[in-house]
């Protein structure tokens, strides 16, 4: 047996034994993430650090005269129901701030990530952002 941030999984489960689906892998995953964000507060400064490095790189592709065109974010992730969520709650969020948004969900493992996924246009700048 293997465990899974609490949560117990056989190499071969029994036949009368049930898998954790990945909505409670998912679930589970959250909450240690949360508590390991509350108790090394180094990370917190990590994801600072690169979400700054994105905009700064960003901005100076394009320039800072002209305004956003378009934000576009891509989340990638094996559950497409928490991942659609996402994207709801960042597309309310852009609404508010009145920020031209697109969002496209893409259902895949992060070592089977292929450039193509993301629909670039030759103009697009790419920014990839990861815990992991």
């Amino acid at each position: 047996m293997r465990e899974i941030v609490g949560l117990v999984v056989p190499k071969e489960p029994q036949k009368n034994q049930l898998k954790p689906t990945t909505e409670e892998v998912l679930t589970v995953l959250q909450h240690e993430l949360l508590e390991c964000n509350n108790e090394l507060p180094f990370s917190q400064v990590t994801k600072f650090t690169a979400t700054q490095a994105i905009v700064d790189n960003v901005a100076s592709a394009k320039g800072h005269e002209c305004p956003l065109e378009l934000l576009k974010i891509s989340a990638v992730g094996p559950s497409k129901e928490m991942i659609d969520k996402i994207g709801k709650m960042l597309s309310s969020f852009a609404d508010g701030l009145n920020i031209p948004f697109a969002f496209k969900s893409i259902v895949s493992d992060m070592k089977d990530i292929k450039e193509d996924f993301f629909e670039l246009a030759a103009d697009e700048v790419l920014a990839v952002c990861s815990e992991l």
